[in-house]
C-alpha cells in the first residue's frame, strides 16, 4: 500500500486529516469565492446550457494544482464558446481565503470559484461526485449536459491531454 500511496502522491497532493472548516456564507458581494454545495453544483450543469462541464478540485497549498491552474484557464478560454463550461472548486480552508483570493487575482480570474459550504467539505463533495476517487488533487471531473460523470482524472493534466479529452467528449 505504501507503493500505491507514493504513486498517487506523485500524481498530485493527497488530502488527509480531519474535516476541513467550511465557508458558511459569501465572503463579500465582490468576492471571487462563492459557497457551493453538491446540489447547486449539479444545478450549474443545466444552468449554463453547455454540452460538457469540467469541475476541477484544487487548492492553493497544492503545487501540482497551481501548476495546472493556468492550463485550465487557457482551456476555458479556448473552448467556452464551443460547449465547455469550466468551474473551479477550491478545497482551501477558511483561514486561507485571503491567500486564495490573492492567487485568483494574480491570474486575472474574473469569474467565481466555488468553495464547499454548509456541512460539506471538499473530500465529501469529490467522493460523492466521483465514488472511485482516491484522494488526490487536483481532480478534474467531466460531466455531460445531463449532469452524468463521463470522465474523471486525478493529478495534473497538461494542455495537450486536456484538449484531447475535451475535443473527444464534445464530439461524442
Amino acid at each position: 500500500t505504501i507503493f500505491f500511496a507514493l504513486i498517487a502522491m506523485s500524481l498530485g497532493a493527497r488530502i488527509f486529516g480531519p474535516k476541513a472548516k467550511v465557508l458558511t456564507k459569501r465572503v463579500s458581494s465582490s468576492s471571487l469565492i462563492e459557497p457551493v454545495t453538491i446540489e447547486n453544483l449539479k444545478a450549474q450543469f443545466h444552468a449554463h446550457h453547455q454540452k460538457l462541464t469540467l469541475v476541477n478540485f484544487w487548492a492553493t497549498w497544492c503545487e501540482p494544482c497551481k501548476e495546472e491552474f493556468p492550463t485550465l484557464l487557457k482551456l476555458r478560454q479556448k473552448y467556452q464558446d464551443k460547449g465547455l463550461y469550466v468551474y473551479f472548486v477550491s478545497v482551501d480552508e477558511s483561514k486561507n481565503i485571503p491567500h486564495l483570493e490573492n492567487y485568483l487575482k494574480s491570474l486575472h480570474v474574473d469569474f467565481p470559484t466555488g468553495r464547499p459550504s454548509g456541512d460539506e467539505d471538499g473530500v465529501k463533495m469529490i467522493s460523492q461526485l466521483s465514488p472511485g476517487w482516491h484522494g488526490v488533487i487536483p481532480t478534474s471531473l467531466f460531466f455531460d449536459a445531463a449532469g452524468n460523470l463521463v470522465q474523471s482524472y486525478e493529478g495534473p493534466l497538461d494542455f495537450k491531454d486536456l484538449e484531447k479529452i475535451v475535443t473527444q467528449l464534445l464530439h461524442d
